[in-house]
């Protein structure tokens, strides 16, 4: 029986083996998310009942763009940006509203600079460094209202700003696959010695001169019906920011994530799969102006999924769709523990290696999700829903191997 091995790495990239660092060549990626959450809380049995409605609107865009100036040295930017729009409304039982809207911008531009060297067959390092400039805002008012009579109305409002302006060096490994197809994977860090603040991992678009290989239709092996899909999944995640500005106490944030995942499926007809994921993953965040400091939340997530493969050739798309339950656990405080259920449609490209292999990435996501607290008390109940659509040439990246 013929059987497939899974791994997932979260590396990729789009190169040309060869002449990917060559003068003329540029690399692309980037990122875009957009969600709206909706939901209510309600409290009957406390001293003063009350029932709030909320929503919540994110829009983030993020681009980056590289040129390679002479070979083997990239020069490139980033730019970023973020929306977000809040608002609440309150009303308790003795009449009283409050009315609650809070609108947040950001926004980052950073340059850099790349050296790539050549290790082995396929097989690059690259070293550099650059700058980054980001810059945030917060607009918050709050309005309390006696009805029906508007006896007293309290109204206040708050303004914070946060900057920061950081150098970088930046140090990876870039693996050639196919014309088309590759691994990088790479960290970045404040100074020197480089620890890992931030490391990146996903996926780039090379164009330039050249152009890519002529689509080779095949019989994808890898995808016949009756084959198994057994796998693995690793990812990892870290970031670093520092706040600050003439009216704002510095505010220094960690984020770091990690996890691991098992996967089975198999191949019901030519180019389908029907499977299960299993997905766990720890979180930890360390903010200087919190207390305690550190917080951890686990998250346990079971996701039965179909797949489906399009085209004859070695580079084609995919589709995919699913349902998923998730648990979170939070060590601080386990009355806000989530459970979570949804549904999600994805996209994405896979490139047939060989007759053994399978490359692919995921590009965009449809998703809808609902969330509830089980620990919150009796007399406190709690509804979110989620409606949302990513795109991102982020890492999602997954190696099939057949024996």
């Amino acid at each position: 029986m013929k059987h497939t091995f899974l791994f997932s790495l979260s590396l990729f990239s789009f190169v040309h083996a060869e002449a990917q660092t060559g003068r003329g060549q540029s690399i692309t990626s980037g990122d875009v998310g957009i969600a709206y959450t909706w939901g209510s809380i309600t409290g009957t049995a406390t001293s003063q009942p009350f029932a709030t409605n909320g929503y919540n609107t994110s829009l983030t865009v993020a681009f980056n763009r590289g040129v390679f100036v002479r070979d083997s040295w990239l020069l490139g930017y980033t730019i970023g940006f973020g929306r977000t729009w809040q608002g609440n409304t309150t009303q308790y039982s003795q009449r009283t509203q409050s009315d609650a809207v809070v609108r947040g911008s950001s926004g980052s531009v950073a340059g850099f600079v790349r050296r790539y060297w050549p290790v082995a067959d396929r097989l690059f390092v690259y070293a550099g460094g650059g700058l980054g400039v980001s810059y945030g805002r917060n607009k918050s008012e709050q309005k309390s209202v006696m009805a029906p009579s508007q006896e007293l109305t309290v109204t206040a409002a708050s303004n914070q700003e946060n900057w920061s302006a950081d150098p970088s060096v930046q140090a990876g490994l870039l693996y050639a696959v196919s014309d088309r197809f590759g691994v990088e994977a790479g960290i970045r860090s404040n100074g020197l010695p480089i620890g890992a603040s931030t490391a990146s991992i996903g996926v780039n678009i090379l164009s330039g001169r050249g152009g890519g290989a002529q689509a080779e239709a095949i019989t994808a092996f890898q995808t016949q019906a009756g084959r198994w899909l057994l796998g693995a999944s690793l990812s990892a995640f870290g970031n670093t920011a520092q706040y600050g500005g003439a009216n704002a106490q510095q505010n220094n944030t960690r984020y770091s994530t990690g996890s691991v995942g098992l996967s089975a499926g198999r191949f019901v007809r030519n180019n389908t799969a029907i499977g299960l994921a299993l997905r766990a993953s720890l979180t930890a965040t360390d903010n200087n102006l919190s207390a305690p400091a550190t917080n951890y939340y686990t998250t346990y997530v079971i996701a039965p999924f179909v797949r489906a493969y399009k085209g004859q050739n070695r580079l084609r798309p995919f589709a995919e769709g699913g349902v998923e339950f998730s648990s979170t656990i939070q060590s601080v405080d386990r009355r806000v523990d989530q459970q979570q259920i949804g549904a999600q449609g994805s996209v994405g490209i896979a490139y047939m290696l060989g007759q053994r292999f399978i490359v692919q990435t995921t590009l965009a996501t449809l998703y809808g999700r609902y969330l509830w607290y089980p620990k919150q008390a009796d007399n406190v109940k709690s509804n979110m829903y989620t409606v949302g659509l990513t795109g991102s040439t982020g890492s999602n990246l997954a190696v099939a191997y057949s024996f």
